[in-house]
């Protein structure tokens, strides 16, 4: 008789599915650094407004896990959503230099709220129903159809460009995010473990939050495996900055401004590419990963230097690669976590990938007083040289679902 896998019910994965696709189909994403230079902005002011996002994040990743460890945590994705869509319609109808840079606050909130969040609510979700040997796939998977929803988005990007200019563009992106929320509240409540984290430490006190960060601090202080994986995490997380420059790059390349919504497509078909095969290589050897991520900063710089479209080519087989690598370091972050700050440990990873990001911005907008888009681009293929060389020490040897758990 053939053993039955325990799973999560039907439902619940188009559901997941579901949000994971309208949160990504966003099809301003492809055009908002050209939204910026077309009225006014320099490659500095950029700059300026993508550091405003990190610094954003780095103020609220870490309370909006904290959050997200004591409420319902489809409120939190929802409410990120229905941010994003007001910094959106501000774009698409009053552009400008306030607009532009409350939009940024307002996406860099919602990516604060979504983070740590949804990885901690597929995480409960599936312990809920046994198939914790899933999230490896589901997260891959998921990620994937974002990813062909941002393709999605691009493609739409330029007829909706050519029919409304950037207003249709930013109020399509504003509509598909309530979508994104409805899906979000259409999420089951899934039950947590819950752990004590102190004798006073009762639901509903006020002293909880503040209880659960030094929880989640003490976790990654008392372990140095769940520290190397935080800190590998954080800095894959922070390299994508590069990701950002891609509009400008394509434009100093003489592509037309139709023209880069579809080469965003290449790099967003590579970027999903990458995340389905989060499952199928999930057993990868830290030294194998590293060889792989050095082979993709080549990749990224002879890309970037190529002055032609055909260049976008082997960037998106680097984002493939950066793509696997970053959720791989994701997913095997995971299991280490203690369930009662199954949100707030990633949340203070992704804290420090956006003061990763943070040096990353303030170096492009340095160098692009000297250099153009592509020299600068390729720079970052260097800084993904040395994430590469740092890999093989930071990323848990152990396949994930089987490595070693911290205390629940």
């Amino acid at each position: 008789m053939t053993a039955i896998v325990p799973r999560p019910p039907r439902g619940v994965l188009v559901r997941l599915y579901a949000f994971a696709g309208l949160n990504e189909f966003t099809p301003v994403l492809t055009l908002y650094p050209l939204l910026f230079t077309d009225h006014g902005l320099t490659s500095g002011d950029v700059s300026a407004l993508f550091a405003v996002w990190s610094v954003t994040g780095l103020v609220l990743e870490v309370p909006s896990g904290v959050w997200a460890d004591h409420v319902p945590r489809p409120w939190l994705l929802a409410l990120g959503q229905l941010l994003r869509a007001v910094g959106f319609c501000a774009w698409g109808l009053v552009p400008g230099h306030p607009s532009f840079a409350a939009g940024i606050v307002l996406w860099a909130a919602c990516d604060a709220l979504t983070s740590g969040t949804w990885e901690a609510w597929v995480y409960d979700e599936l312990a809920e129903h046994r198939s914790l040997h899933l999230y490896p796939r589901l997260i891959g998977r998921a990620r994937a159809v974002g990813l062909l929803a941002t393709v999605t988005g691009a493609a739409v990007a330029a007829p909706l460009y050519s029919l409304g200019h950037y207003a249709l563009v930013g109020c399509c992106s504003a509509a598909a995010c309530l979508a994104a929320a409805g899906a979000a509240l259409s999420l089951p409540r899934t039950a947590r473990v819950t752990v004590p984290l102190g004798p006073v430490a009762e639901p509903g006190s006020r002293h909880a939050p503040t209880r659960t960060l030094r929880a989640g601090l003490r976790s990654i202080g008392d372990s140095p495996v769940l520290r190397h994986a935080v800190l590998l995490a954080a800095v894959l997380q922070g390299v994508w900055a590069v990701e950002e420059y891609m509009p400008l790059l394509f434009r100093a390349h003489g592509s037309a401004t139709y023209e880069v919504p579809l080469l965003i497509v290449v790099l967003s078909v590579g970027k999903a590419v990458g995340g389905w095969l989060v499952d199928p290589l999930r057993d990868v050897r830290p030294t194998h990963l590293a060889a792989l991520l050095a082979a993709a900063s080549v990749l990224l710089c002879g890309g970037a230097l190529t002055d032609h479209a055909v260049g976008v080519v082997p960037m998106a087989v680097c984002f493939a690669v950066l793509q696997c690598a970053t959720l791989l370091a994701q997913v095997r972050l995971q299991p280490l976590v203690p369930d009662r700050v199954r949100a707030t440990v990633p949340s203070i990873s992704r804290l420090g990938g956006q003061a990763t990001a943070i040096v990353l911005y303030a170096s492009w907008a340095v160098g692009a007083r000297w250099l153009p888009p592509a020299p600068l681009a390729a720079l970052f293929g260097a800084v993904l040289l040395l994430i590469a060389a740092i890999t093989p020490r930071l990323l848990p040897s152990d396949p994930a679902g089987r490595v070693r758990a911290a205390p629940r």
